[in-house]
């Protein structure tokens, strides 16, 4: 997603995503709001607990996602896991037989 798509999306100007961006404003409820609805993901994903696991942050990210918001992350990390795996010298054959079962 692109700066433009993203202030679209969110209804924030792109010179207030700029500030943001910089530093240069705090950013408000509302904002992340807006941010968490543009970008389809939990208000909680921009919110960090420095007393948990980067990995419980992650899965519990994930448990909260609806059934079409985690398709679309699946669809989108599909290939990078693909990639990795191939790189790393093993086949990502538990993807596909996984994804068969469905």
């Amino acid at each position: 997603m692109t700066l433009d798509e993203l202030a679209e999306a969110s209804g924030l100007s792109l010179r207030h995503l700029s500030c943001l961006e910089n530093g240069q404003i705090m950013m408000g409820l509302t904002v992340l709001a807006a941010l968490s609805t543009a970008l389809r993901l939990p208000l909680v994903c921009f919110v960090i607990f420095p007393d948990e696991d980067e990995r419980d942050r992650f899965v519990d990210m994930l448990r909260k996602m609806s059934p079409d918001q985690l398709r679309e992350f699946q669809e989108k990390i599909r290939p990078l896991l693909q990639e990795r795996s191939e790189r790393n010298g093993a086949p990502s054959t538990a993807i596909k037989d996984r994804d068969r079962d469905e």
